[in-house]
């Protein structure tokens, strides 16, 4: 429920949330409110000085691509807003097109994007294109390291610098910790695990 994020957040943890589908976290929150959303499908986020750290390697030319619509928000304090949406270079309209393949960033806007502030004893991060749900490295990248840099240093469980082509099972057995490193080839990464 609404009032258990609330007081989680406060109590000191760490809330990462995308889109506008809950107009009231995004009230409580960010202090923000959705008045629309972006007329095209395929939008981008530039990191402002503040997300450039989380953002390595996208900046206003090259920033990252989000292939959807975004809710335009109002009301985020300046000094909290990590990214900006860019808009693509060219408005899409039936049989219009920038390129035959893509259509580059080419609108900046000062519209949120990307917010990462305090409430309380805790963290609030919020995407307005859904992070989470992008298959692609750099992506997983980007939502990774917003959510190691909420989360402090004594409260992380493991941290590896291992290639991706380990993965690192823990288990807890009698007040023991033990870790387990599998190295995958490419065909055990394109085995999905069952729900």
């Amino acid at each position: 429920t609404r009032r258990a994020i609330l007081d989680y957040v406060s109590g000191g943890g760490t809330l990462y949330f995308s889109g506008a589908g809950e107009p009231t976290l995004l009230k409580t929150l960010l202090g923000a409110e959705c008045t629309g959303e972006t007329p095209d499908a395929y939008n981008y986020l530039a990191p402002t000085a503040c997300g450039a750290a989380v953002l390595d390697g996208f900046n206003d030319k090259y920033p990252l691509p989000i292939p959807d619509a975004l809710p335009i928000v109002t009301g985020v304090a300046p000094e909290y807003i990590a990214a900006t949406i860019t808009l693509p270079y060219q408005p899409q309209a039936p049989g219009q097109f920038a390129s035959i393949h893509s259509n580059p960033p080419g609108m900046p806007t000062a519209h949120p994007g990307l917010v990462i502030r305090p409430y309380g004893a805790g963290t609030v991060i919020w995407c307005a294109g859904p992070l989470e749900s992008m298959d692609t490295e750099a992506y997983r990248t980007v939502l990774l390291r917003l959510l190691a840099d909420a989360l402090p240093e004594s409260d992380r469980l493991i941290c590896t610098d291992a290639p991706k082509s380990i993965e690192l099972v823990p288990s807890a057995a009698d007040d023991r910790m033990r870790i387990s490193a599998v190295a995958l080839t490419e065909e055990d990464e394109a085995v999905l695990q069952p729900p």
